[in-house]
């Protein structure tokens, strides 16, 4: 599933000051250095002053320290632009795992009730799954990255119960078999020994 708008917008929105920082911190370093070209700041200019020179050269000192201070801004903006991107990937991986775990269970439920079963509490887990699968798209699609993640580790739980519970059944049915079987034998004895009571009781009377 693809967020909309384009990633950069996005980006720069989830960057939101840094980034804003960092633009305005290097068109004044840029206005700045092309300032210094201007003759009251041109070393190459003669008859200088050893006092001018100073002047110059504080000047520059005074640009380059602005220079490190974007470059540093810089720095702090890509560094959150690469976690950002992270943390997208991360959430649509989360997401597109956790739609191929909803497929897969839903698969087994719905060949588990063909089968003859009615899978009431597998059917209940995958309506909690689709749910919150939904919900992990909708955050998925509102840039709401790390509930996205959340929501899909939910559907991911809820879609294995779904499958595990609509598993279980076809072992549930062969242990209500064998009871109900031992259980029919268990009768049996129990009538076959009132019979002989009974006809003991008839020949003492």
């Amino acid at each position: 599933m693809q967020c909309r708008g384009s990633c950069p917008r996005r980006i720069r929105h989830c960057c939101g000051g840094d980034f804003a920082k960092a633009k305005t911190a290097h068109d004044t370093a840029a206005e700045d250095y092309t300032g210094l070209g201007k003759a009251a700041n041109d070393p190459d200019r003669p008859r200088l002053s050893e006092a001018e020179y100073a002047q110059i050269a504080e000047a520059y000192e005074r640009l380059l320290e602005w220079v490190r201070g974007v470059d540093r801004l810089k720095q702090a903006v890509e560094q959150r632009i690469a976690s950002i991107k992270e943390t997208m990937e991360q959430s649509r991986g989360a997401v597109a795992e956790a739609t191929a775990a909803l497929e897969t269970a839903t698969a087994e439920v719905v060949r588990i009730k063909e089968s003859g079963f009615k899978a009431v509490s597998a059917d209940q887990a995958l309506e909690k799954a689709r749910a919150s699968l939904a919900e992990a798209t909708g955050c998925l699609e509102k840039r709401r990255y790390a509930l996205a993640m959340t929501s899909a580790k939910d559907t991911k739980t809820l879609a294995g119960e779904a499958g595990e519970a609509a598993a279980r059944l076809p072992g549930m049915r062969q242990e209500i078999e064998a009871g109900v079987a031992g259980l029919t034998e268990r009768v049996e004895r129990v009538k076959s020994l009132i019979v002989e009571g009974r006809t003991l009781f008839e020949r003492l009377s």
